[in-house]
């Protein structure tokens, strides 16, 4: 009973999300198609394909807009539920203070999986990349300001308050931590739709579960998945030297969240100890 709750509780937040998405969407269309129809009459008829290819232009140049404002729509209805429920906000969802120590080695090791990531893409077969770089083109187009704030800052915080915040955190109730991880990352990777984008963003979704985990706050993964998007910004060109780099800076980054881990938990051990006594 309890891991059908958590699974049904993980459904619907997904769900809302989706909706809110639908929602915005829809309504947008619906605004600006009734505010336009009147300009494609012709002779008492309306001129459907003419109408159809504006709507269509409309939509896809707002899209990162209109993805902004069902984000928040969103998380709104995420705070209302919660409120409802007599849940606090931040701390329902995993957003707790991190080291700011953290902030270098995360960022680091966001943009060495980025180029990590492009190298194991660059080993699958032609047909999948060919239908990737399809169903992805509008992303490479992903230009301007409103562009980027719905790349690399509102959408890494609204996915990851859905997915780990959300969807990990009630499936963990149910399945435990490990089988969760991994059912989380299915999703994330899912709800990517191509092939291709959906096993790296599964592979990707596990390192930030683990994150999650081993930190215990959602602004750490938050910080990794904001600075592996912006990569994308600044790296056109893979070479050997750049791979090994990226594998080397990896390696440190890992190795410098566990230092500062365990450094910042002696001094809380010892003060708990203190008020002990």
């Amino acid at each position: 009973m309890k891991k059908i709750k958590s699974i049904g509780i993980a459904a619907l937040y997904f769900l809302l999300y989706y909706v809110s998405q639908f929602a915005v969407i829809m309504i947008c269309a619906f605004v600006y198609g009734m505010s336009h129809i009147r300009d494609f009459y012709v002779d008492g008829v309306i001129d459907q394909n003419a109408w159809t290819t504006m709507l269509n232009d409309f939509l896809s140049g707002n899209l990162f807009l209109m993805t902004i404002v069902s984000d928040i729509v969103f998380i709104f209805a995420v705070f209302l539920i919660l409120k409802e429920r007599k849940k606090k906000f931040f701390p329902e969802l995993g957003i707790y203070k991190t080291n700011p120590l953290n902030i270098v080695p995360i960022a680091a090791l966001g943009f060495s999986l980025n180029i990590l990531i492009i190298v194991v893409m660059s080993l699958l077969p032609e047909s999948w990349l060919e239908v990737y770089d399809e169903n992805s083109s509008w992303l490479s187009g992903a230009t301007g300001a409103v562009a980027f704030i719905s790349v690399v800052v509102i959408g890494p915080i609204v996915e990851e308050i859905l997915f780990r915040g959300l969807i990990f955190t009630r499936l963990s109730r149910g399945f435990g931590i490990y089988v969760s991880a991994v059912l989380s990352a299915v999703v994330f990777g899912f709800a990517h739709g191509d092939l291709v984008w959906g096993i790296y963003a599964g592979i990707f979704g596990l390192v930030l579960a683990a994150l999650f985990v081993y930190t215990r706050s959602l602004v750490c993964p938050i910080l990794l998945h904001m600075s592996f998007n912006l990569a994308g910004y600044f790296i056109n060109a893979i070479n050997i030297f750049l791979i090994i780099i990226a594998f080397i800076v990896a390696c440190l980054s890992v190795v410098a969240l566990i230092f500062i881990k365990k450094t910042g938990e002696a001094p809380r051990a010892a003060e708990q100890n203190d008020l002990n006594e």
